[in-house]
């Protein structure tokens, strides 16, 4: 276990202290902040509902599944139960990356203690890489081009000293069990109480993913 741990520790100092750059700054922090994401994303998911047609909006429904299942559910009662702190909480050796007020700034990470650990794993991470494997499946092939935007995501948040990257990877797998699940169990319902919910759109669309 201390095999692993040390492991992880190296691998978070090469991500945050050795492979930086001030553009790396600058860019991970914008991919790293949700608060600049959010309202480009909602539009995009209004667009999708209005002009997205069936494919657009089952897309939809799927990562809302995803959102309330995965991220408050399963990802949130993981934090509560690994209560693990986050990086620039626990070490005093790496450069936290931070916006203050529109300025990004880099500091030194402070040793401080946590109301409650936050870091394991990465709802961050985990909402990205299940947005990939839903977006994947129903638009391919383009759709896969998203890995690189959740690998991205994934790496900018170690990058910040948000998380290890012990978190990111635990949020991959945990991602795609409950993403892939989600999937699953709704083509299945759709196949089964498709046609009696919703005949005319069935005839139509007789499989949720092509």
């Amino acid at each position: 276990m201390d095999w692993i741990l040390s492991l992880d520790m190296n691998v978070m100092r090469l991500i945050n202290v050795q492979w930086t750059h001030s553009w790396l700054d600058t860019f991970l922090l914008v991919m790293a902040s949700f608060h600049l994401w959010k309202w480009p994303l909602l539009l995009t998911a209004i667009a999708v509902l209005i002009w997205g047609g069936f494919k657009g909006r089952v897309f939809l429904m799927l990562m809302l599944l995803c959102v309330i299942i995965g991220d408050t559910l399963i990802v949130q009662t993981f934090k509560a139960t690994a209560d693990r702190t986050r990086p620039h909480e626990s070490h005093n050796d790496l450069r936290r990356v931070r916006f203050e007020g529109w300025t990004v700034t880099v500091e030194p990470s402070s040793i401080r203690r946590a109301e409650h650990g936050n870091s394991m794993p990465s709802a961050h991470a985990a909402n990205n890489f299940a947005l990939a494997l839903v977006a994947s499946l129903m638009f391919r092939p383009w759709g896969r081009l998203l890995w690189i935007w959740a690998f991205l995501m994934a790496y900018s948040r170690v990058y910040t000293a948000d998380h290890y990257p012990s978190d990111v990877l635990v949020s991959f797998f945990v991602a795609v069990i409950y993403a892939g699940s989600i999937v699953y169990i709704a083509c299945r319902l759709w196949q089964k109480w498709g046609s009696k919910w919703l005949p005319n759109i069935y005839e139509r669309h007789p499989r949720l993913i092509a």
